[in-house]
């Protein structure tokens, strides 16, 4: 009740104190105004937060008649505009990096139109889901269907696959086990987590304290210096990067020291305490991707990050 009924809760949930063009921009109406408030509860700390489509009695989303002109003039426009509203907004205020927004249903819809009502019926053989921020790199269709959009052809993902992404991106190893009160382990997911989602991005931001010579550079390509890491579980690292190669790293539990060796295309460290990092440029960052144990390296579960120059 504490949590509750406290100032911070109330001012979360107060959205009086947003201006108004911005909430003009999210939409006046539930679903813009809902996800509004998910914004202003992220910002506050929330760490989850969960936005379920409204039911009005007009505008809900199920479309077993009806469905071409319900999506084109009741639920695509609310929807388009609160989505769009919540990722740019997300964007401007630093939050999209380190946030994850998935935004998906719980079944597709049949490619056969009913006759009669021009509705659709469910269909679970085959649906789409979005995904944004949180270390996602944007701009990209993963899995294909039929010509009818009936089945899944190419890189199907399950419900249980895409948790495991989810528990991916915030650094939880997906084949962790959690224990009932007899001690008893359960798997946290059964499906497998789709790195490629998050290849050439960065999930946070690393800048160097303080800018290196240009001139100087370990290995193929990281530029000597001091750097910030920050990861997808939120654990800050700050890295020196020698002229020779050697890397010393500094978190708030944990130091250790690393020789950095080229490897393909990036730099690979072999940490002292059974860590690996590997550092790939993308741009004027890095993909920072972390294993622990270092016997996890390269095909077990990491951890993401970003790594860039801070000016």
């Amino acid at each position: 009740m504490d949590l509750l009924t406290s100032d911070a809760a109330r001012r979360a949930f107060d959205l009086s104190r947003e201006p108004a063009p911005l909430r003009d921009r999210y939409g006046r109406h539930t679903h813009g105004q809902c996800l509004l408030l998910a914004r202003r509860l992220i910002e506050a700390g929330v760490r989850l937060v969960c936005v379920n489509w409204h039911q009005d009695g007009q505008n809900f989303w199920d479309t077993h008649e009806n469905n071409f002109s319900s999506l084109k003039h009741r639920l695509m426009p609310p929807a388009d505009q609160g989505f769009s509203a919540l990722l740019e907004d997300l964007s401007q205020r630093g939050l999209l990096d380190e946030t994850l927004v998935v935004w998906v249903g719980e079944f597709g819809r049949s490619p056969r139109v009913s006759r009669g009502n021009a509705g659709r019926e469910h269909h679970p053989g085959c649906y789409s889901a979005v995904l944004a921020g949180g270390g996602v790199q944007g701009g990209q269709v993963y899995g294909r269907s039929d010509r009818l959009a009936a089945y899944p052809t190419a890189d199907p993902v399950s419900p249980a696959d895409l948790t495991a992404t989810v528990y991916h991106a915030l650094g939880i190893p997906p084949g962790a086990t959690l224990q009932d009160r007899e001690g008893r382990p359960s798997a946290l997911t059964e499906g497998r987590p789709l790195p490629a989602l998050f290849s050439a991005f960065l999930v946070g931001e690393a800048r160097a304290i303080p800018p290196a010579p240009e001139a100087e550079t370990v290995g193929p390509t990281i530029p000597a210096g001091k750097w910030v890491v920050t990861f997808s579980n939120g654990v800050v690292e700050t890295c020196e990067v020698a002229q020779d190669g050697m890397v010393s790293v500094s978190e708030p539990r944990r130091s250790s020291r690393g020789k950095a060796e080229a490897k393909d295309d990036a730099v690979v460290v072999p940490f002292e305490d059974d860590r690996v990092e590997r550092w790939t440029p993308v741009g004027n960052r890095f993909v920072v991707e972390h294993w622990f144990p270092a016997s996890a390296y390269p095909a077990g579960a990491r951890v993401l990050g970003i790594a860039k120059r801070s000016p």
